[in-house]
């Protein structure tokens, strides 16, 4: 989704304002993203499963090696 956004916003937006377009979309993106996950979250607890956890901590260890990846190239 957010590849289709990004060629939108290069030919719709200024260069100078493009940096602002795409935090807008991360102030607009985050409410929603943790809305459903508590959602999913909630229907996990119902259900007794594990479907939201997993992903989350495989993300956050990705997130991780980013992180350091980036310190370890800058």
């Amino acid at each position: 989704m957010l590849f289709f956004i990004e060629r939108i916003v290069e030919r719709a937006v200024e260069e100078e304002y493009k940096d602002y377009v795409f935090y807008a979309y991360i102030l607009i993106m985050l409410p929603l993203i943790i809305f459903k996950l508590k959602r999913l979250r909630e229907e996990d607890r119902i259900n007794g499963t594990k479907t939201v956890i997993q992903p989350l901590i495989s993300m956050a260890i990705v997130a991780v090696f980013l992180v350091i990846g980036f310190y370890l190239i800058k």
